[in-house]
């Protein structure tokens, strides 16, 4: 989102910047084919493409919660894979 007011004046002058799924600046040749359609206010979108772009949910917070989880996974199975290495020195037949 942009806060300072001569970006906002641009953007509304210019409209939505979405570029959609099958842009890809690499082989793209010519100006970049952005919707234009006039913008939501405080976005850089239109009314379509302001609810895909920012999804309620997807922030890079949530993405923390998924590295806790990963972790925590990962020590109870190494905390196993070390209880049954344990078992197996003591002569235990697994």
């Amino acid at each position: 989102m942009y806060t300072a007011h001569g970006d906002r004046a641009f953007i509304r002058e210019c409209g939505c910047t979405y570029l959609g799924p099958s842009y890809d600046s690499r082989t793209h040749k010519g100006p970049s084919p952005y919707c234009a359609k006039p913008v939501v206010d405080g976005y850089s979108y239109c009314a379509e493409h302001v609810e895909g772009m920012y999804q309620k949910g997807t922030a890079l917070r949530k993405r923390k919660k998924d590295i806790k989880r990963a972790a925590a996974i990962w020590d109870l199975e190494s905390e196993f894979n070390a209880a049954v290495e344990e078992l197996i020195n003591e002569g235990f037949d697994i």
